[in-house]
């Protein structure tokens, strides 16, 4: 049909994607927009404007009589692809008008032409996150060959109705010492992240193309990451002379900065298998909340579905589940890929 075109939009064409974000019921930060929607969607908007200039991203448009009914933002993952060895991208962020009784067929259509464009360009993996309730999008990724890889809930704490002075300090634990890391901690914060998180059920440890060690490879680069410059507040448990458990912290981005809310973020943490059952988790979590207690509105921390004992302590601590995240693995010419990562 002359009237339906799937097109790449560019940074000056980006804005006719804005009525779409709109009326999005699956913005970024969705449990916060009643009454910024506006800000909401703006941020929205420069989140993929920014995507394209600095990540060299890529928007596809599903164009209905010249006026885009969806779009769709694809591009590298490059700390992934870094790590796995292999050419990695995502789909990072999408929407399609709800208000168009074809919206399936116009999702399914974006996605394979989407699939179809890495391929050509040689990638191998394909990551693309929805919350849980996008069913559109969820059995649309289904048919398309995504398989379910993991369930994140966000849990959350608004200290401007819960004041971190009013949340209950966790049960003090003989013999620990918190501080925050150091660049010589670097071998030991390693050795730890291998052994908290050998046998974890994150998304690449559920996934089968990759071995335990190669999953539990992503955890290691991760807290190396957070210790070389990535985190904003490196926080350790050390009991006994040893490392026992992390937390990891991230300040208000420079893009979040323009919300009228302000919101911070737990980014990763872990408790040595050796020291479970203590309550580390609790109190490395309470500590780095502590060092936004008057700095911030929000602090979010996302965490596993079946991480239960993280679950009962971000519970004792007044944090909420705020919303819940899928992710989905699709994989190119898996035949090869099987070569690759056998290696």
């Amino acid at each position: 049909m002359d009237d339906v075109v799937i097109t790449e939009i560019n940074l000056k064409e980006i804005i006719n994607i804005k009525s779409l974000l709109e009326v999005s019921t699956f913005k970024p930060y969705r449990f916060i927009s009643k009454g910024v929607e506006s800000e909401l969607n703006a941020f929205w908007l420069e989140q993929i404007e920014n995507a394209i200039v600095d990540n060299q991203r890529k928007v596809f448009a599903y164009m209905l009589h010249k006026k885009p009914a969806g779009f769709m933002v694809f591009g590298d993952l490059p700390w992934d692809s870094k790590v796995f060895g292999i050419r990695m991208a995502s789909i990072s962020d999408f929407a399609i008008d709800h208000s168009i009784s074809n919206r399936k067929s116009i999702a399914e259509e974006l996605v394979n032409y989407v699939l179809d464009f890495a391929g050509k360009k040689g990638y191998k993996f394909i990551l693309c996150k929805t919350y849980t309730d996008d069913m559109l999008m969820i059995h649309c990724l289904e048919n398309a060959g995504f398989q379910l890889m993991g369930t994140i809930l966000d849990y959350c704490v608004d200290y401007r109705s819960t004041p971190f002075s009013s949340i209950t300090e966790p049960k003090k634990i003989e013999d620990i010492i918190i501080r925050f890391a150091k660049p010589e901690d670097e071998k030991e914060l390693e050795d730890l992240a291998k052994a908290a998180f050998k046998n974890h059920f994150g998304r690449y440890h559920a996934d089968p193309h990759f071995t335990i060690d190669q999953a539990t490879e992503v955890y290691v680069e991760w807290v190396r990451s957070s210790l070389r410059g990535y985190a904003d507040y490196f926080v350790l448990a050390e009991i006994e002379g040893r490392i026992a458990g992390l937390s990891v912290w991230k300040k208000t981005s420079q893009a979040e900065e323009k919300l009228p809310i302000k919101i911070s973020h737990c980014s990763i943490a872990a408790v040595h298998p050796d020291f479970f059952g203590r309550g580390l988790f609790t109190k490395l979590t309470y500590e780095g909340m502590k060092l936004f207690s008057g700095k911030t509105d929000i602090i979010e921390a996302p965490t596993h579905i079946n991480n239960y004992a993280a679950q009962r302590g971000c519970t004792r601590l007044n944090l909420q589940i705020c919303d819940a995240r899928h992710s989905f693995h699709k994989w190119l010419d898996q035949d090869e890929l099987r070569k690759i990562l056998i290696r």
